[in-house]
């Protein structure tokens, strides 16, 4: 069976987010990263969860249609768990946000798959989480497809 063009998408943002290693000139290099997951594991920090939130669409009369899907990204970092010697909390979480904005912006259109994609915002713990530090990116993406064939 195919994959949807979703499923497609999706697949391609969580493989631009696997890129993210110290050899592949990041801060960091992943423990985890994972789909469809809100729960942490205690032992793979630093670790990225990509869960989609919504999906609106817009059909033409041309047979095509256009979706747009808004997903988020929950990083996690520990304490003491940045690639780069870094103890500083605050210092290791910006650490994983910058490598995920850096993988983000390298393919935004995620090799033509995309018509558009953003990244809306980030929030964080603000600390709130001490020895962990956590973001959620809210980022969407529109892409195209046949509509007899979503």
């Amino acid at each position: 069976m195919a994959l949807s063009k979703k499923e497609q998408v999706l697949a391609a943002i969580a493989t631009r987010l696997a890129t993210i290693t110290v050899a592949n000139g990041y801060n960091n290099t992943l423990a985890r990263i994972d789909r469809q997951h809100i729960q942490l594991r205690e032992d793979a920090y630093p670790q990225l969860l990509i869960n989609d939130a919504s999906e609106t669409f817009q059909y033409f009369p041309d047979q095509w249609a256009e979706s747009t899907l808004v997903y988020t990204v929950t990083g996690a970092v520990q304490a003491n768990s940045g690639n780069d010697g870094a103890t500083d909390l605050g210092t290791v979480l910006n650490a994983l946000i910058q490598d995920f904005k850096k993988a983000m912006y390298a393919d935004l259109l995620l090799t033509a798959l995309a018509k558009y994609h953003r990244l809306a915002g980030i929030r964080t713990d603000e600390g709130f989480m001490n020895p962990l530090g956590l973001f959620v990116a809210r980022c969407e993406v529109v892409f195209r497809y046949r509509a007899t064939d979503p």
